[in-house]
């Protein structure tokens, strides 16, 4: 009955180091994206309005797109 309960609690160990492994790759991962981020100047959300209607149309007839359709 020993070694059943030796071999689950090895298991065990083995699973939480993987998942520790996996959590410090992917927390190396989030900051190397953080710290480029801030080398860009890119941390802030910065609102880009949206082009105009005049940018967005091929054609310049103005018609709507519901009636040209």
């Amino acid at each position: 009955m020993a070694t059943s309960l030796d071999f689950k609690q090895a298991a065990m160990t083995r699973q939480v180091r993987s998942a520790q492994d996996m959590f410090q790759r992917v927390l190396v991962s989030w900051a190397s994206d953080v710290l480029e981020l801030r080398r860009r100047d890119l941390l802030v959300p910065r609102w880009e309005s949206a082009p105009t209607i005049d940018l967005c149309q091929e054609d310049d007839d103005g018609e709507p797109m519901k009636t040209a359709a």
